[in-house]
């Protein structure tokens, strides 16, 4: 886990179902990782194989509900959608924009609870710790194979169009296109799901706000193909294939 000063660790965790055929646990490690069949035998597994990316993307997410459950149920709705947006758009690398839609708040792993269901407006400390969150999430990333094509976007799903968001201060193209996507879908999941500090707002009232912001927090192609998308109800509802 995550500790709430930002260091990280990661343990071994095993996860159980079918890998390409085969039954048994994939073993979670940052060094090895070995897959049982039926027989009991243990044979190395790539670590950047499809199988272990994405055992491993299951562990996080479950991680992130087990922390705080509001930000992993987040996290799968924002996948939906933004999933359903990269098809539509004919993105060349669905699976990456899935990853990142996934595990763009992981690093929230290392703000505490008290922080992330506080009703009131922040301290100045508190919103440090939560705007840390995304180079956070990109450092733990950074020790787990398969991961590091997502980093980028990771980092940067809080920067802005016009170049005024953090950690780096990216504007327009700069800043990867997934990242670009998931800052339209999470600011409308955001908006439309009740949280500790703010009432759910009805699709109209948020898609209004979302075109406030088109060409200054977001980029207007991504704004609108999000919007095209939801007039279309064409974003599955995430209970239908639960990620985790």
């Amino acid at each position: 886990g995550v500790d709430a000063s930002g260091s990280r660790s990661l343990g071994t965790t095993a996860v159980a179902g079918r890998q390409n055929g085969a039954e048994g646990p994939i073993v979670l490690g940052t060094e090895t990782m070995i897959k049982a069949d039926e027989q009991g035998t243990h044979r190395p597994v790539s670590p950047t194989s499809p199988a272990v990316t994405d055992a491993y993307l299951r562990a996080l997410a479950l991680a992130l509900r087990v922390h705080e459950k509001g930000t992993g149920e987040h996290a799968e709705r924002t996948c939906a959608l933004a999933t359903r947006v990269a098809l539509e758009l004919g993105v060349r690398d669905v699976s990456k924009v899935r990853q990142v839609a996934v595990l763009h708040d992981i690093g929230k792993l290392a703000v505490p609870r008290s922080i992330l269901h506080k009703p009131g407006r922040l301290s100045a400390p508190e919103w440090r710790a939560v705007r840390r969150h995304p180079a956070v999430g990109a450092d733990l990333l950074e020790s787990i194979a398969g991961f590091g094509p997502v980093r980028a976007a990771i980092l940067a799903h809080h920067e802005r169009f016009d170049g005024r968001g953090y950690p780096s201060g990216l504007a327009g193209t700069e800043i990867p296109v997934e990242a670009r996507l998931i800052c339209v879908v999470d600011a409308y999941d955001a908006m439309t799901n009740e949280r500790p500090y703010q009432s759910a707002l009805s699709h109209a009232e948020a898609i209004e706000r979302l075109n406030l912001g088109a060409g200054t927090q977001f980029d207007p192609a991504m704004l609108e193909a999000v919007e095209d998308a939801l007039s279309r109800n064409l974003a599955p509802r995430p209970t239908v294939h639960p990620l985790v």
